[in-house]
């Protein structure tokens, strides 16, 4: 939740944001070139629960959002598959959505999240605005799929793409 100024001392502008602030009970940051990235610093969340990322922002320009984080088990950031990531289409209205970012590997995802990095789109070069984020851990709802009237699970997070709901199976 962006909505407390205070919060905002453990954010660390990476490369490529110009300025950083809080409006509207959100962070609100102009990129300057290719690839902006915000670190959030301190993160202590349990690795196993981040099963998907829910992320309610704006962007002005750009097509993706990936959110790359660091674990107390492995302290490289992004690197092999360590991010959560979904398409995300710009608006240059600046109008709030909120996608669900799926895991590119959850075998990566051990030990404890101790830095995560905000990514808002690789080509973008103007405003972005995050609201919300929630890791969506175990406590979240379960995808339940009934074959033949037997119940089988997925752990896969289910992605949306243009508002329609996609799961593997």
């Amino acid at each position: 939740d962006f909505s407390n100024p205070a919060d905002y001392q453990r954010l660390e502008i990476e490369k490529s944001v110009d300025s950083m602030e809080n409006k509207d009970g959100m962070l609100v940051a102009r990129s300057t070139q290719n690839d902006p990235s915000i670190f959030v610093n301190n993160v202590n969340i349990d690795a196993k629960k981040a099963k998907a990322i829910k992320i309610t922002a704006a962007q002005e320009h750009g097509s993706a959002f990936t959110i790359y984080y660091q674990t107390s088990v492995d302290g490289e950031m992004g690197k092999n598959n360590k991010r959560f990531d979904n398409a995300f289409e710009a608006d240059p209205t600046l109008a709030l959505k909120t996608v669900t970012l799926s895991p590119a590997d959850t075998n990566k995802l051990r030990g404890t999240i101790t830095r995560m990095r905000i990514d808002p789109a690789d080509n973008v070069n103007g405003e972005f605005r995050v609201k919300r984020i929630e890791i969506w851990g175990n406590s979240e709802s379960e995808v339940g799929l009934f074959i033949d009237g037997k119940e089988y699970f997925n752990n896969t997070p289910v992605r949306q793409i243009n508002g329609t709901s996609y799961m593997s199976i």
